[in-house]
């Protein structure tokens, strides 16, 4: 019988998948290993997919457009209420089956590379902040503790270390200055990968703003050549 509708819960090794006749009835369910999954789905006549929208997700997601396939992500909020019975890969794909077919479910868009690229770049400079200002708190109560008080910031932390680093009438021995200057190279080295994010968040926003630009550059008349 024809299988119109396929849901697959993602997994690291082994995914459950089902696949449901046009009535949205399930007719069978498989167990397929990561290196199975592509090959099976690749077999298979053009059907919509419903994934969860999960880790990897968006991977899948262009895998299985390139096949053909059209694929519908969910939000695992959404898909929970559709769950039948305990939280198992079999239960959760037929949950997804039964979420992606729903006429008023909301979807999530297909991340490209490159917005998954730009997203990636975000969450590693916003944990390059947090990792900076757990090293100047640090920092902080080091000098708090032999008498030394710093105002709160980056940049008066910054500029008070040299001072205080040379000053010799403190309770600062030899191995905690040594340890503090150790740790401002660590200080030093978080700023230089920040401030490379942000070149690279600039360069980002610049080349997509060539992209969105781009459809009035062939409305004008312009050269047949992208911007960039």
């Amino acid at each position: 019988m024809e299988v119109t509708t396929v849901a697959i819960d993602l997994a690291k090794n082994v995914f459950a998948v089902c696949g449901a006749n046009p009535a949205g009835k399930v007719i069978w369910r498989k167990e397929l290993r990561r290196g199975q999954l592509l090959g099976f789905m690749r077999k298979m006549t053009p059907c919509l997919i419903g994934i969860e929208a999960c880790g990897g997700a968006h991977y899948w997601a262009r895998q299985f457009v390139a096949l053909g396939h059209q694929v519908r992500l969910v939000s695992p909020a959404l898909v929970t209420p559709y769950r039948k019975g305990n939280k198992t890969d079999r239960n959760d794909a037929d949950a997804i089956l039964e979420a992606v077919t729903r006429p008023s479910m909301r979807f999530v868009a297909i991340k490209s590379v490159a917005q998954q690229d730009l997203l990636a770049l975000h969450r590693i400079r916003s944990q390059l902040l947090k990792n900076r200002t757990a090293l100047c708190n640090q920092l902080r109560g080091i000098l708090r503790e032999r008498g030394v008080a710093v105002r709160t910031g980056v940049t008066a932390l910054k500029r008070a270390l040299p001072a205080i680093l040379a000053e010799e009438n403190s309770e600062l021995s030899g191995e905690v200055r040594d340890l503090l200057i150790e740790m401002c190279e660590w200080l030093r080295t978080l700023e230089l990968r920040i401030a490379s994010c942000d070149e690279k968040l600039a360069r980002s926003s610049e080349w997509m703003s060539a992209v969105n630009a781009w459809p009035r550059f062939q409305a004008w008349g312009h050269s047949p050549q992208p911007p960039w």
